[in-house]
């Protein structure tokens, strides 16, 4: 089982994490400075990365990475989860921009926007899952 992040991992640990001479590289500094993100870039980045924040939103994602489209039902099913809670992930990543909506009938159907979505997703899961089979 993964273990979660700590702060405190490496202080708890016994070593230092920070440096104990204060001093910067002005021209390094300098550069990082310019190429720093503007304020729309970083909302819409902290809004992408908190849609991948839950563990049923990361296994909506998991299953759109695994199919072209799937409809509420499927996602619903996949999961063993009632459609609601399945419904309400789908709403908040649809209103985060990482999923496309269309409706048929009576049906509704879902999708990745981006593929560098899938990507991100088979990249830590996938292999992840692979590398357990082997």
């Amino acid at each position: 089982m993964a273990q979660k992040y700590s702060r405190d991992s490496a202080s708890a640990a016994g070593k230092r994490d920070t440096c104990e001479l204060y001093c910067f590289n002005k021209a390094l500094v300098s550069r990082l400075r310019g190429s720093l993100p503007d304020a729309e870039t970083l909302i819409r980045a902290e809004n992408f990365f908190a849609a991948l924040g839950t563990r049923t939103r990361l296994l909506v994602l998991y299953c759109l990475s695994q199919a072209e489209e799937l409809c509420v039902c499927d996602i619903a099913n996949a999961l063993r989860m009632n459609i609601s809670t399945v419904s309400h992930q789908l709403r908040y990543l649809r209103g985060a921009g990482l999923i496309a909506y269309r409706s048929e009938g009576k049906m509704a159907f879902y999708r990745l926007i981006d593929g560098r979505i899938a990507e991100l997703i088979d990249a830590e899961l996938c292999a992840k899952l692979n590398s357990k089979k082997g």
